[in-house]
């Protein structure tokens, strides 16, 4: 489970990690993308053979889901995890609330603790 779970992670960190071309402005841009009914068309029509894929390894590690609950906890996850790494203010929010901001590294893992729980979740 964890491993599937982090590919889904991985992807958004590495983006986010890549000042130099934009990585966190285009998580915020598919965001957004998300969100208008014809923007989601085009992320579905190039994105889509992925995110089959993704689900088709998904169900392999959450036999015990029913398919409308693993789609939407899919849906979900891939929201938390861009809006976890898109965002330039969590890092120092974190570190005014606890006092120190996790390491690209940290903040991966505990984003993948996050959505590995919320799918081992009963449904």
């Amino acid at each position: 489970m964890r491993g599937v779970v982090r590919v889904l992670v991985t992807a958004s960190a590495e983006l986010a990690d890549d000042h130099l071309e934009g990585g966190r402005v285009f998580l915020r841009c598919r965001q957004a993308m998300r969100a208008d009914p014809d923007a989601a068309m085009l992320l579905e029509k190039y994105f889509g053979p992925y995110t089959r894929r993704f689900l088709d390894a998904l169900e392999q590690v959450t036999p015990q889901l029913p398919p409308m609950a693993r789609a939407v906890r899919f849906a979900m996850a891939r929201d938390v995890v861009d809006a976890s790494f898109a965002n330039d203010m969590l890092p120092a929010w974190l570190a005014r609330r606890v006092g120190a901001q996790p390491s690209p590294d940290e903040l991966a893992d505990m984003v993948t603790d996050f959505l590995v729980a919320a799918f081992e979740a009963p449904a």
